[in-house]
């Protein structure tokens, strides 16, 4: 778990630095009972989210990566832009997860 939230945290921050021409993020990381929260925000330029399809065309896997590997520990990424409004990143994960398989 440890390393799926270091590892988006990771690629968050990265695609600040490369792609939002941001002058502020935001990071807050909580742990309840059940799950924890991470949340990324800049106040960067922003993106249409409808376009993500077009940045893996272009070779561009972050956010791919990020929603799989939430997904592989039995969370779930959410993401929220839009255009000069900046993006927010947000990953909830249980604590206890115990995959499936069949």
């Amino acid at each position: 778990m440890e390393t799926i939230v270091y590892r988006i945290t990771q690629e968050a921050l990265t695609n600040v630095a490369k792609h939002a021409q941001a002058r502020h993020v935001w990071i807050r990381l909580a742990a309840g009972e059940h799950a924890v929260d991470l949340t990324v925000r800049d106040d960067g330029v922003g993106f249409d989210p409808e376009q993500a399809a077009r940045l893996l065309q272009d070779g561009h896997f972050g956010l791919v990566g990020m929603r799989e590997r939430a997904e592989m520990g039995g969370g779930r990424l959410d993401l929220d832009s839009r255009p000069d409004h900046g993006t927010t990143i947000h990953l909830t994960l249980p604590l206890r997860y115990v995959p499936s398989f069949a």
